[in-house]
């Protein structure tokens, strides 16, 4: 199937299924308000009289936060290898729980590496000013973040049926094998979170309301991709 198909027949298939929708922005929802805690809590960072439990307790469950984030495109992988709905798809994706949170944990390790770059070079840039050093970072963190979206590309439906660790390295070639394409549907995938988050942008004058908006027209656009992935894969399998 070329590229120009495989979109077309992904947001034909959307249309015709909107339930695939329901999962990316459910967890969008626990996000955004998780997000919103947070900030509400840390407030004002000089107030020296505020009390830091809340706000550790919610910084303590960005791990169940991020793991919502990698079950939701896991579920929609299921919903269209098994042509199921959102309810039995859910209770599939559970049923594989603890390799989904070490998928979970993995990834945050590997982004942790990734944008180590750029906070060095902003350390290097408050310490000593240096407007290089935190270019290089910014470029260095920008292109291993590519790199790791390539290389994750088809991990949701990877992790249908493998390990984390052979989920990880049976996307990573995916990738490999299918690079030219794999390259194209990943940078149509930026265009379009680009594309949201300009929308999400003009909508901030809406305070709260317009963040959450901003953060379901994210996800409705995430969701389309996450559909393309996997369909993709099938194709190659």
């Amino acid at each position: 199937m070329k590229i120009a198909e495989l979109l077309k027949d992904s947001l034909l298939e959307l249309r015709k299924r909107p339930s695939y929708f329901v999962p990316k922005l459910s967890t969008s929802l626990i996000g955004s308000i998780w997000m919103l805690s947070v900030l509400f809590t840390l407030g004002d960072p000089l107030t020296v009289q505020q009390d830091p439990t809340n706000l550790y307790l919610g910084l303590g469950t960005f791990p169940l936060i991020f793991f919502l984030g990698v079950l939701s495109p896991v579920i929609v992988a299921e919903m269209v290898k098994n042509d199921l709905g959102v309810i039995e798809a859910s209770k599939k994706c559970l049923s594989y729980t603890s390799r989904l949170i070490k998928a979970s944990g993995y990834l945050i390790a590997i982004f942790i590496v990734t944008v180590l770059p750029f906070y060095f070079g902003l350390f290097l840039y408050f310490l000593a000013g240096s407007y290089f050093a935190l270019a290089t970072g910014t470029i260095v963190s920008a292109v291993l973040i590519i790199v790791l979206s390539y290389s994750i590309y088809f991990l949701p439906i990877t992790l249908t049926d493998n390990s984390a660790p052979e989920g990880l390295r049976k996307s990573f070639n995916t990738s490999k094998n299918n690079s030219t394409e794999t390259s194209i549907l990943v940078i149509i995938s930026f265009l379009l979170l680009i594309f949201a988050w300009a929308s999400s942008g003009l909508l901030r004058g809406l305070g709260i309301t317009g963040f959450i908006l901003g953060r379901m027209i994210s996800s409705t656009m995430s969701t389309y991709t996450i559909i393309v992935s996997p369909k993709y894969y099938l194709e190659k399998e």
